[in-house]
């Protein structure tokens, strides 16, 4: 979820009277406290959400349930579920949220959200400790073959935390050697604007700043706040650099506004589902000793596309399954880096992972009678032969090994991954194999008649 946490931006209730109304965590709520609770939530959409005319629909529909006695028979929890429920029918908004607190402990834990909204915070203990094991969302950072950078990053934690600020600048730099990068954020729920504008910042020169987005308040008057990327990250920028980006239903709130921002600036290719659709910026508000709500105040505006992608989520460039969404992103880039390298080492090494990558998008299958087409004898004590559906080889006496086709005439096997074999037709006429390695060297066994 995106948190504002901007004080002079957002109008924020100082004064706040804690009350339970005589409710106790092992009581039924009273009739008198649902009343109050449900009241509350329709003026706090009326004073804050961000679409006035869905802030007053949603009003109106939570007086009439009261009417009609919908919530009294409901505990605690399905009361939360419930109005949620009714708020997101109507408003679609999945930034909506109610918390129901059993032990009637929801102020001690609203302070603290607020508290958190001062610049110059100390984080809690216990809020490190969460970051910490989480790894300040920075879940796998890593090279894969051809010198394709991989980024997992799961949740954007407070940027304020300095240690959130040397992990983010050390998965930058670890990864600005890289031919490209796949960022993959299918399982982003969102966190710090703050930080994604960190993030950001490292895909873009210093001069001119870009601007990537446009938060829209409703605070009584219509404020707007633009963000731009930072005048100054630690380490190197990659302006140019190949960006994919891998996304998801699950992927949400500032995990689809980097996304949507990079793509709509031509910086970063979209692959994987659409997004879940949330561009609102939420705020917590106090309700009363047992419950609190997330309530979206702002509306994100991209520059360039003058809208967002509330409700409707950011549909990618490339849409494919999620299993493959990693493998596609590795092979496009890759293609990308040989259409840019002239070493003919390198070139035969990212041809070699190429083509492994891509057998695996395009996967080849071969019927029985189709693989009989491989089989035979061959120099130097060579066989290929079919064996219960599966195409073997065997030198000698040697290992036999499995044969998993690349692709119409190449197979691979695990037994001598660092070898391929191709088979040479003349036509439909097998000629031999050619047993080719990642250098680009080979050596040829003819077929016995």
């Amino acid at each position: 979820m995106i948190l504002l946490k901007l004080k002079k931006i957002v109008a924020i209730i100082t004064t706040v009277c804690f009350f339970s109304l005589n409710v106790t965590a092992q009581e039924p709520l009273t009739k008198v406290f649902i009343d109050s609770t449900v009241t509350k939530i329709g003026d706090l959409m009326l004073d804050y959400y961000i679409i006035k005319d869905k802030a007053e629909e949603a009003s109106e529909r939570l007086k009439l349930n009261l009417r009609i006695n919908k919530y009294y028979s409901l505990n605690g929890g399905e009361l939360a579920n419930a109005l949620v429920e009714d708020l997101q029918s109507i408003t679609n908004d999945k930034h909506i949220m109610i918390k129901f607190y059993p032990e009637g402990d929801a102020a001690p834990y609203y302070l603290e959200q607020e508290k958190n909204k001062d610049e110059d915070f100390e984080p809690s203990e216990s809020s490190l400790k969460r970051s910490r094991g989480n790894n300040y969302g920075f879940k796998e950072v890593s090279i894969l073959n051809a010198n394709i950078g991989y980024l997992k990053l799961d949740g954007f934690y407070d940027i304020r935390n300095p240690e959130t600020t040397k992990a983010a600048a050390a998965a930058m730099d670890f990864l600005s050697h890289a031919n490209g990068i796949i960022i993959d954020l299918s399982e982003n729920s969102g966190g710090d604007p703050a930080t994604l504008q960190f993030l950001i910042s490292y895909f873009f020169k210093v001069e001119p700043a870009t601007h990537y987005n446009t938060f829209h308040f409703r605070d009584g008057k219509d404020n707007y706040l633009e963000k731009h990327t930072l005048p100054y990250v630690p380490g190197e920028r990659k302006p140019k650099m190949p960006i994919y980006i891998i996304t998801s239903q699950h992927t949400f709130s500032a995990g689809e506004a980097l996304a949507y921002a990079l793509k709509n600036l031509d910086r970063a290719t979209i692959i994987g589902q659409t997004t879940g659709g949330g561009a609102h910026a939420a705020d917590f508000k106090f309700i009363n000793d047992f419950f609190d709500m997330s309530i979206p105040m702002a509306r994100a505006i991209n520059p360039t596309s003058k809208t967002n992608w509330e409700g409707v989520g950011v549909k990618p460039d490339v849409e494919i399954e999620m299993s493959k969404a990693k493998v596609y992103a590795h092979a496009s880039l890759i293609k990308a880096a040989i259409a840019h390298e002239n070493d003919e080492i390198l070139l035969a090494s990212y041809n070699w992972k190429l083509e492994e990558l891509e057998s695996r998008l395009n996967e080849v299958q071969f019927n029985e009678n189709e693989l009989m087409k491989f089989t035979g004898n061959f120099d130097g004590d060579r066989r290929v032969y079919l064996e219960n559906g599966k195409l073997k080889y065997q030198k000698g006496d040697d290992k036999i090994a499995t044969l998993t086709p690349l692709n119409e005439t190449s197979f691979i096997s695990n037994t001598f991954s660092e070898i391929r074999i191709n088979f040479d037709f003349n036509g439909d006429v097998l000629m031999g194999l050619k047993f080719y390695l990642e250098s680009g060297q080979f050596y040829l066994a003819k077929k016995l008649d």
